[in-house]
């Protein structure tokens, strides 16, 4: 009850379960979270030869973009 004598709108605080129960089946799934984070390997990074093709496709597909939004410009006009 609150101050006035009435109940509380929404009942009580707080959960009626046991805490601790729930806090020690939640450890187990965090610490293999954490195993799981720390053993990956890191991402191996791409060859200078990879990289100069990524940024050669990236290039033509910026042209056809460009191209086109070209076009577009000259139909509306």
């Amino acid at each position: 009850m609150t101050k006035s004598g009435r109940k509380n709108k929404r009942g009580a605080g707080g959960s009626l379960e046991d805490e601790g129960v729930l806090n020690e089946a939640k450890r187990p799934n965090m610490a293999e979270n954490r195993e799981k984070k720390t053993s990956d390997q890191p991402p191996t990074e791409p060859s200078r030869a990879e990289l100069k093709a990524i940024l050669a496709d990236i290039q033509v597909k910026v042209t056809f973009i460009q191209q086109d939004n070209q076009n577009l410009k000259d139909e509306i006009a």
